[in-house]
């Protein structure tokens, strides 16, 4: 799938374009030097025992192949040569990343699901795809892609690696047609933020997830601002792929779409009819969650809550739920403090492994940029659909992940992924330096 040509930027400057060069240059040399230090001291066999592939060094060898011809692929992408440059710059970032940093993350995890996600299809035939087997449904997809790629651990990581590239480049596409003109600064920081970066590079549901929320978002953009057809298609097409392997994403994608519909300026009856289908799926997709999770009652749904977040409440980032969650009145006094635990911890201080370390910094950081958002911002910014939408979203995700997260804080970290480009890029919208009342409305995006 291609999406529409982007006419929205403005030439770059010779300067930057040359600090972009400067900039591939010196991230393609680091890629390359990483991965030639980890074959000399043949770290990849060292730190390769939890894979489960008889030759890791020949496994090894197809990744970085495929991380090759990815590349060159990249380098002949029909988009503008600034954009051209920047996909090169988070490429080499990923490549060192997925081939280089992750192997002391997969020696020291023998758990990982990548390795079941890799392992398992080499020996199951073709499935049916369903709705609420994400897990079924993602290995089914790697079955498929075995039948053109080798079956290679490595490799695989790469290609999910390029599968979550793609989706931040979606939301940076999607950025620039909201706002009028592109800067691929925006893109870096999205790409190269520590989470991003790492979290939409493994094996597993995270970048097929976001590539789904990717194009759903590129469709909420397109269908606000110009209200073409081909919006809808992107929409459906995003929300399917992303519900095809988290099915309870259904109602958090619908949700924003219904409200921001109902509360914004438009013709009564469009605004009517489109908000009786966006209800009319809204209401059948939690059905559906209910009777997938065999959910009867108001009691049943306390204590499928109460249990969801027990069982992530263990490991190494866990933390205890002293809470009787199927209490309402506990539940709904603890949910401010949870939805605030899945957006914005762990703190710095609060888990002491590295992993942890970096996340609090990175979360400290969102938090700044929050501050800033407010402090920059007004509720008339949320006049804007777009912008509703997108608040809405966040909202509503950090409700329904909430308890999950608190339960255990590596897991909230890693779960964040799937709204953490729309939250950083809305941040820093709404933090943007505002321009004086002479410059337009359409600039006033930037």
């Amino acid at each position: 799938m291609t999406l529409p040509e982007d006419r929205t930027g403005t030439p770059a400057t010779g300067r930057g374009n040359e600090f972009l060069l400067l900039l591939m240059a010196l991230g393609l040399a680091v890629a390359a030097s990483g991965v030639a230090v980890t074959m000399l001291t043949d770290s990849v066999t060292h730190l390769g025992g939890n894979i489960p592939t008889a030759n890791l060094l020949l496994d090894y060898s197809w990744g970085l192949a495929a991380a090759l011809v990815i590349g060159l692929g990249l380098g002949l992408a029909p988009v503008r040569s600034e954009d051209r440059m920047a996909l090169a710059v988070a490429w080499s970032a990923k490549i060192l990343v997925a081939l280089v940093a992750m192997l002391h993350y997969e020696d020291y995890y023998w758990f990982l699901d990548a390795y079941g996600f890799f392992d398992e299809p080499r020996s199951v035939v073709f499935s049916e795809l369903s709705f609420g087997t994400g897990t079924d449904n993602l290995k089914t997809l790697i079955v498929l892609l075995y039948q053109v790629f080798p079956q290679s651990y490595h490799a695989l990581k790469v290609l999910f690696a390029f599968v979550g590239l793609l989706a931040v480049y979606v939301f940076y596409r999607a950025a620039s047609l909201y706002v009028g003109t592109s800067d691929v600064r925006v893109f870096l920081f999205v790409a190269l933020y520590p989470s991003v970066l790492f979290w939409s590079s493994i094996i597993g549901k995270d970048p097929i997830v976001l590539l789904g929320i990717g194009l759903y978002a590129y469709g909420v953009v397109e269908w606000y601002l110009h209200g073409k057809p081909r919006a809808t298609f992107l929409i459906l097409a995003g929300a399917l792929l992303a519900v095809f392997v988290r099915a309870w994403l259904a109602p958090i994608l619908i949700a924003p779409l219904v409200v921001t519909q109902l509360v914004t300026r438009g013709h009564i009856v469009v605004k009517l009819c489109l908000f009786f289908v966006g209800s009319s799926i809204l209401l059948f997709s939690f059905s559906a969650l209910l009777q997938l999770f065999a959910v009867a009652s108001t009691a049943d749904l306390l204590s499928s809550i109460e249990q969801t977040a027990q069982s992530f409440s263990q490991g190494g980032s866990a933390q205890d739920i002293r809470i009787d969650l199927s209490e309402p009145v506990q539940l709904l006094a603890f949910l401010p403090y949870a939805m605030f635990t899945a957006l914005f911890r762990p703190l710095p201080g609060e888990v002491g492994n590295v992993f942890g370390i970096l996340a609090g910094v990175e979360n400290l950081f969102l938090l700044l940029l929050l501050a800033r958002a407010l402090w920059r911002s007004s509720v008339r910014d949320a006049t804007e659909p777009v912008i509703l939408w997108a608040i809405l979203l966040i909202a509503f995700w950090a409700l329904a992940y909430s308890f999950v997260s608190f339960g255990n804080l590596g897991t909230a970290a890693r779960f964040r992924l799937q709204i953490l480009p729309v939250f950083l890029l809305l941040l820093l919208h709404l933090g943007r330096q505002r321009p004086g009342p002479a410059v337009s409305r359409r600039s006033d995006r930037c």
